[in-house]
This record gives structure tokens, sequence and C-alpha cells, in this order.
């Protein structure tokens, strides 16, 4: 007897109610393929495939492999815990923002996401939308009811490419010595430049010729 007569081949599985591990295996599952692939290369079925659940639910999630790969992205924030940034004091914010951010890029978990995003932000807008919602966003927006003075969204934007320029020069490109240098040693000769674009004078009378 032939069995395998009017059997069908089974259902990608749709929206699993009740199994709260559904969305984790789907953010772990995307976080895996973007790191092997890049943003480019990376689809919303093929993290559908790899999850084993349908596509369907994946956007159902995230809205769209924007808002797919911002979530893997911001995991790599949240997943560190309290960022500590409320109880920071202000005149102490640029280096714990580096702190924070060099601490991405060093954990083994979230390192080859955010390698794969600043390649792709490189070439594809969509990705370098996403970086710069990371930074400004997750990064500057709970710091910035607490700036006080003028051009705040400026302060914001010049810190974030601050932090988004050492992450290119130290993790993409590897410009020696800076590639080598100790964390503590970069939050101290970073971190100053960083405050002095959220809270020093930005009309240049600072600057020594």
């Amino acid at each position: 007897m032939n069995y395998a007569r009017g059997m069908t081949e089974p259902k990608l599985r749709g929206r699993r109610p009740g199994e709260p591990d559904t969305r984790a295996g789907v953010l772990q599952a995307a976080l895996e393929l973007f790191a092997e692939r890049g943003y480019d290369r990376s689809s919303v079925r093929e993290v559908a495939r790899r999850s084993g659940v349908d596509p369907s639910l994946v956007l159902h999630y995230f809205g769209s492999k924007d808002g797919l790969f911002g979530a893997v992205m911001g995991l790599a924030l949240t997943g560190r815990g309290e960022l500590g940034l409320d109880s920071c004091p202000v005149d102490g914010l640029g280096e714990r923002l580096v702190e924070i951010y060099l601490g991405v890029w060093e954990s083994p978990r979230s390192a080859p996401v955010a390698l794969a995003m600043l390649r792709s932000a490189a070439t594809n807008e969509q990705a370098a939308a996403v970086l710069r919602e990371i930074v400004t966003q997750r990064l500057f927006d709970p710091v910035v009811d607490r700036l006080d003075g003028d051009r705040v969204r400026l302060r914001v934007q010049l810190a974030g490419s601050q932090l988004i320029g050492l992450a290119m020069a130290r993790y993409v490109v590897r410009i020696s010595p800076l590639a080598d240098q100790g964390i503590d040693e970069l939050v101290s000769l970073v971190g100053p430049s960083v405050q002095r674009y959220l809270t020093g004078d930005l009309s240049g009378s600072e600057v020594v010729r």
C-alpha cells in the first residue's frame, strides 16, 4: 500500500499565538542571516524559512525588511541591559555614549551584524537609513531632552557622525594604530570630542588654530 498517496507537503507555520519564543526565533534567524549575507542579499522569505514560519508572520511582527533589520540591530543595545544614560551626568555623556557604542562592536553577538550593517550602508540607502536610526534614535534620543542650548538636532548628528566614522576606521578599514587601541583609551580620547558636540561651543571659538 502506498501511504504517500494523498499526502500533502507540510506547510510553513503561520501565526503561532501562545508561543512567546516565536518572535525571538525569527530575530535570531535574521541576526544570523544578516551577519552571513549582509543587508542586500538577505530577504524576509529566507528569514522565515530558517525560523520555520510563514513570511507573513515575519511581516506581522516587523512590518518590513527594514523593520526587521532595525529590530535585529536594536538587540545590540537593548540586549546590553540598562544603558545608564538617564543617571549619567550631562558632562559625562560623551564618554558614556562612546563606551556603549564600542561595546556593541566588541560584543561577539552583535559585532557581526553591526559590521554587515556598516558595510551595507556604504552602498544601500535603506541600510544607511537604518544605521542613522540606530545611532541617532536609540543612542541619542534618551539624552536629547537633557541638552540645553540651540541646534540640538545638529549636535546629535555631529556626535553620531563621530561614532560612525570611528566604527568605519576601526572595524572596517582597520586603520592602525586606531584598530589596535584598547577600549578604555578610545573612550577617554574620543569621549571629549563627542561631549563637545553635545554641550560645547559650536561657533568655532574653542578650536585652536
